[in-house]
């Protein structure tokens, strides 16, 4: 991993947190998917919650989810690994208990993981939101880059990436290890500030970050943009409806891009955002 960047420059191990849903089945497959190009290795994760119930009946009750659940575990991995595209990755299944959140947390620092993919539910069942609180929480909290796939995501590959920037340090770093993701698909790498109103600071910034991109980074398809919104999150959705855009990647910090994403309602736009899988960064 490069110094002062918290994204792997190559992925090697991917974990894929599963609660049987059809949405965490799409985010196992767009993990194959990376993983058939990376040569990573994926561990879809089932965690089971132990019941709180009576202490006479909880053992029995829990070793009855626990065959249920490796039955099911099991069946998910087998449908998906028999694709020809995928017969060549290395696999495998874990079941744990305990709370999904503090034990993904603990596998990621455990078994070395750098990249989690997880599934959100689509539009029409969030309402208010646009993610489930489980792939929210580990998004904002996980020290390694989350992919957050949504239910009606097509799995077509990373043509076109979309890289939101604040012209923030560690942005060029996170540009740098995107490219190693990028040039295995021969993607576009689209990078984008939203401004709220044209001026001669926000060109200057935007000119300046540019070049400094263009010194610091050796790749031939990088697209720069600038756009102006008075929000952040309609000026990215505008962008995406407008390029094709097949995955959105954003660095997390304290005060980021990202805030407007998880904390506002923008219900006309979430539609964007439920379409394509968003990678998270920690800043």
């Amino acid at each position: 991993m490069k110094q002062g960047s918290n994204m792997p420059e190559l992925v090697k191990n991917i974990l894929v947190p599963t609660d049987f849903s059809e949405y965490s089945k799409k985010s196992f497959e767009q993990a194959l998917v990376l993983a058939s190009e990376t040569k990573a290795s994926v561990t879809l994760l089932h965690c089971i919650e132990p019941p709180y119930d009576f202490a006479s009946t909880v053992e029995s009750t829990l070793e009855q989810m626990k065959r249920g659940a490796n039955k099911r575990l099991n069946d998910m991995f087998q449908q998906l690994m028999k694709d020809d595209r995928f017969k060549n990755i290395q696999g495998n299944t874990m079941l744990a208990t305990g709370l999904t959140k503090a034990t993904v947390m603990e596998i990621v620092k455990s078994r070395d993981i750098d990249l989690i993919v997880m599934g959100s539910m689509g539009v029409s069942a969030l309402r208010k939101r646009l993610f489930g609180s489980t792939s929210t929480d580990i998004a904002l909290r996980s020290p390694v880059p989350v992919i957050v796939v949504p239910e009606s995501d097509v799995n077509k590959g990373f043509n076109h990436i979309l890289f939101a920037t604040d012209y923030r340090p560690n942005d060029i770093e996170t540009i740098k290890s995107l490219v190693q993701i990028a040039e295995l698909f021969d993607s576009t790498i689209h990078i984008v500030h939203i401004s709220s109103q044209e001026s001669f600071d926000s060109n200057l910034s935007f000119r300046g970050f540019r070049e400094l991109v263009k010194e610091e980074v050796s790749y031939s398809k990088l697209n720069f943009d600038i756009y102006f919104d008075d929000e952040t999150f309609t000026g990215l959705s505008r962008y995406i409806e407008n390029n094709d855009i097949d995955m959105l990647v954003m660095t997390r910090y304290k005060k980021s891009i990202m805030k407007s994403l998880f904390e506002k309602n923008h219900t006309k736009e979430m539609g964007y955002y439920s379409r394509i899988p968003i990678m998270v960064v920690p800043g």
